[in-house]
């Protein structure tokens, strides 16, 4: 018995729907679309124009009016400063003059202090000499 080895087929059913689905897909070029359809509907890109124009008629009118504001808000911050700048120059003042009083004061403390202990060394030295001439028979 001749055994016969049959071909390979080419014509496969897999291959024939391969075919098939690639001549189905609709072609990729793009139709002829009006060019502003591209960025959206014509609602949306009327909105957008609104929107926009909305936008830059609001910033016009603020850099108009920031000059007003501008010149407004930087005279009540001057004044504010001024207010705590005086503040803080008065109370700089106040302490120094509370820091030259306590100075004073140490210093008043210490002269009080050392002339009171130069005070007892005397009284202490002095008394010393005279039991000392006490005893003695003076």
């Amino acid at each position: 018995m001749q055994s016969k080895v049959k071909a390979p087929d080419l014509a496969d059913e897999n291959d024939v729907s391969r075919v098939k689905s690639v001549e189905s897909k609709p072609d990729l070029e793009p139709k002829a679309t009006p060019w502003f359809q591209k960025w959206g509907t014509v609602s949306q890109i009327t909105s957008a124009l609104i929107s926009f124009a909305t936008l830059s008629v609001a910033v016009y009118g603020l850099s108009a009016a920031s000059p007003f504001f501008k010149n407004k808000l930087l005279t009540e911050a001057n004044a504010h400063l001024e207010l705590e700048s005086t503040a803080l120059t008065k109370s700089i003042a106040e302490q120094k003059i509370a820091l030259e009083r306590m100075a004073a004061d140490v210093r008043t403390h210490r002269l009080q202090g050392w002339n009171l202990a130069v005070r007892r060394r005397r009284t202490i030295h002095f008394k010393r000499i005279i039991d000392l001439h006490r005893k003695s028979g003076f």
